[in-house]
């Protein structure tokens, strides 16, 4: 891993957090592989190969949901990639409830750009979020919002 890249994974969390998709989508490389876990199966699981796919996921995520707060909590940097482990917590526009919930990141960089990441959050409710059926759905971390 190149040594620049021990400051890109912080700054795209900081990027996520703000919306700025077009500013993370630049440290992307072309070829990116996301695979975004929503639970501890492969059917429970999406991919997204290339930044045209990432960036039609991050704009669709960012639609349904504001996000309030990305904390990654613990960086684990290795020579090929970078495991984070964080909490996040969401605002959801479909279900008008918060969304908080753990997670774990495996990000692979090379050079100034990120080429994977793999998703694993803690709890599979993040689609809650951002799904319609889940509409009046209910979970123990999921609440409703004071008005």
């Amino acid at each position: 891993m190149h040594f620049g890249s021990l400051h890109l994974i912080p700054v795209l969390y900081s990027l996520l957090q703000r919306g700025e998709v077009a500013a993370a989508l630049a440290r992307f490389a072309d070829n990116i592989d996301w695979r975004f876990r929503s639970g501890p199966t492969e059917a429970r699981s999406r991919r997204f190969a290339g930044r045209n796919r990432v960036a039609r996921l991050l704009r669709f995520l960012l639609s349904r949901v504001i996000i309030e707060q990305i904390k990654p909590e613990a960086y684990l940097f290795r020579p090929s990639h970078v495991t984070v482990f964080g909490h996040t917590r969401l605002y959801s526009r479909v279900t008008r409830r918060i969304i908080e919930y753990n997670w774990m990141d495996t990000w692979s960089v090379r050079g100034d750009k990120v080429t994977g990441l793999e998703n694993f959050p803690g709890e599979p409710l993040v689609y809650l979020a951002v799904d319609d059926r889940a509409r009046g759905a209910s979970s123990r971390i999921a609440r409703q919002t004071p008005q």
